[in-house]
């Protein structure tokens, strides 16, 4: 049987002590992890929607909770740093207009669900759980050619939609929520264009692909 894949084209730094860590957290002012710095939120995150309120991290910011902006953080404040979701429970992700960040990971069994879309500029590791991504406009998407996948497999993948960008051979971790289907393709051109794979659980009949 063949698959069947859907195609579209307050001021807190964190920097000085290594680790910081609250139960809950919610930022009115301005917060900057550093690198090498992580912090870690026992709970939920919320950046509010305030004219001072910014987020900006190429450290490490862990969280068990849900993690919710409610202001459009601009590209020009792209974090370089890894976002890790690490909870007992199900967690959401919840961006406006997009988020760019450094690394990925989802370590939750329960799963992580995304409410506006995530650019990852560095590398998603899937070591636990399932991510799900409802639409293209909650996608979990994956920039560059120098951007990796890696640990997808049946028990954490995309149930939903993936993009990339970028040429070679490039690897869209989606699945059915139960199984991992995995597109890997090679592209060759037309690096700069998102590309964006939803798998579907169907029988795509006996034509072949063009």
């Amino acid at each position: 049987m063949k698959k069947i894949y859907q195609l579209f084209m307050g001021l807190l730094a964190v920097g000085i002590l290594q680790e910081a860590r609250a139960q809950v957290l919610q930022n009115n002012g301005i917060l900057q992890i550093g690198a090498n710095a992580t912090l870690h939120v026992q709970g939920d995150f919320t950046n509010a929607n305030t004219t001072e309120s910014d987020f900006r991290s190429s450290g490490t910011f862990s969280i068990t909770g849900n993690w919710t902006t409610n202001k459009v953080i601009p590209s020009t404040y792209a974090s370089s740093g890894k976002f890790v979701f690490s909870g007992s429970t199900a967690q959401t992700f919840s961006v406006l207009n997009g988020l760019q960040i450094g690394d990925f990971e989802i370590n939750n069994a329960q799963g992580l669900t995304l409410s506006g879309p995530v650019l990852v500029n560095g590398v998603a590791t899937f070591t636990n759980g399932i991510v799900n991504a409802s639409s293209s406009l909650n996608r979990l998407q994956i920039n560059g050619t120098s951007s990796t996948v890696t640990g997808a497999k049946d028990a954490s993948h995309v149930l939903g939609y993936v993009a990339r960008t970028g040429t070679g051979a490039l690897s869209f971790p989606v699945g059915n929520g139960t199984k991992l289907q995995q597109l890997d393709f090679n592209r060759t051109s037309g690096g700069s264009a998102l590309m964006t794979v939803n798998y579907v659980a169907a029988d795509a009949g006996g034509s072949t692909f063009t």
